[in-house]
């Protein structure tokens, strides 16, 4: 299909671009939470015979921790800050980008009628 109507075809390449610019966004990101979860993998053990599956809850009975330790551990606080916040950042991202998409589509379909 040929899009005639410049306004779509221009949001649609600039969709098209955030999307792209987006992927290695995350992808850095990605390989920066690999070497945080590793880091704090060191510090965190599970101390019981839990055999460790999705649907298992672990308490905190069941891991062996230093919490003075770990608080004054700059690293492991960074670590820890940097995996909690990147899923709301890429959900957030997701969710604007899907907005676009939609309000896009709405224009198209208003505008194609």
């Amino acid at each position: 299909m040929i899009l005639r109507n410049i306004h779509l075809k221009d949001s649609l390449n600039t969709l098209r671009v955030e999307a792209q610019n987006e992927q290695r966004l995350i992808l850095s990101i990605a390989a920066r939470v690999g070497p945080s979860l590793a880091y704090m993998d060191a510090w965190v053990v599970v101390v019981s015979d839990i055999e460790l599956k999705t649907s298992v809850k672990i308490g905190w009975e069941d891991i062996a921790l230093d919490f003075e330790v770990l608080c004054a551990d700059t690293k492991f606080r960074g670590a820890l800050t940097m995996t909690r916040s990147i899923p709301g950042f890429i959900l957030n991202g997701t969710i604007q980008r899907l907005k676009s998409w939609r309000i896009l589509r709405n224009y198209y379909k208003r505008n194609s009628a």
